[in-house]
């Protein structure tokens, strides 16, 4: 076994001594001991050989990695994207939704409010008072019986008046007022029962007038059982006598005959009341 030396003293001392017997001076846990120039000798150095491309190239790049090419990292492409690609879409984006694009305004047509009729279309306003409220009383040409007077004409019901079986020839209904009207324009109306309305008479051109003898128009109504609008020249008047010039006849229906009777449901008459006291 080989002695070591004291590293404080300098006393000899086997190799496995831990304390210094001399000045107890403690010689480390594994001390080393002195390695001969023979061990020395026979130690394997490691060399490193070079190739003639490592030799040639710069002292910097010895045992450095590559470059990477930009197709060889994916990071690289994707931040080319956002800083160059992705603003010029969001920019042509933004120019898109704030271009300007002219306005086509389109103008709706403005109709008139009209009142139509199966003989006449007027623009103008319905009067807000109907006369027949101001009625005082009613003659006509002949009547088919008390239950078919002139009255029905203006009482808002259904029933009509018929005359006493004269096809409607040289008939006649004629409206007295308690007081001067200045009528606008009249609606007659035909039975609306469907059969009533195809057996019996319907009254088709007419003649009306008032109590000034120059005032007197005629009209051609259509042989239909929907109201019939027919207009007057504004005129004041005391009465309103409407004349029949012709009729359709009546007709067969489902089996029954046609009547005889000329018959009228209703006529509303409308305007307003005179604010002068004279007549017409």
């Amino acid at each position: 076994m080989e002695n070591i030396v004291c590293s404080n003293c300098g006393a000899s001392l086997k190799e496995s001594t831990e304390f210094c017997d001399s000045c107890g001076e403690w010689q480390g846990v594994s001390p080393t001991k002195e390695k001969s120039s023979e061990e020395k000798g026979n130690e394997r150095r490691r060399v490193t050989t070079l190739t003639s491309d490592q030799l040639n190239a710069p002292i910097a790049t010895f045992r450095s990695s590559p470059m990477p090419t930009r197709k060889d990292v994916p990071g690289i492409r994707a931040v080319f994207f956002i800083l160059v690609i992705f603003p010029i879409i969001a920019g042509a984006a933004y120019w898109y939704n704030n271009r300007d694009v002219p306005t086509q305004i389109t103008e709706e047509p403005v109709v008139a409010s009209t009142i139509s009729s199966t003989t006449t279309t007027i623009e103008k306003s319905i009067p807000t008072s109907i006369l027949n409220k101001y009625i005082v009383n009613c003659s006509s040409s002949s009547e088919y019986g008390i239950g078919y007077s002139c009255s029905n004409l203006y009482d808002g019901n259904i029933n009509s008046w018929q005359d006493s079986s004269q096809n409607c020839k040289e008939g006649y209904v004629t409206f007295t007022f308690e007081e001067p009207m200045e009528i606008s324009f009249f609606i007659v109306q035909n039975l609306q029962d469907n059969k009533q309305f195809k057996r019996n008479w319907k009254i088709r051109e007419i003649r009306y007038s008032t109590t000034d003898e120059n005032y007197f128009y005629t009209h051609e109504l259509q042989n239909t059982n929907e109201s019939q609008w027919v207009e007057m020249t504004d005129t004041t008047t005391t009465e309103l006598t409407i004349q029949f010039v012709s009729a359709y006849p009546g007709e067969e229906y489902a089996g029954s005959p046609a009547f005889d009777e000329c018959a009228i449901q209703e006529i509303e008459i409308f305007g307003k009341p005179s604010t002068s006291s004279g007549t017409g």
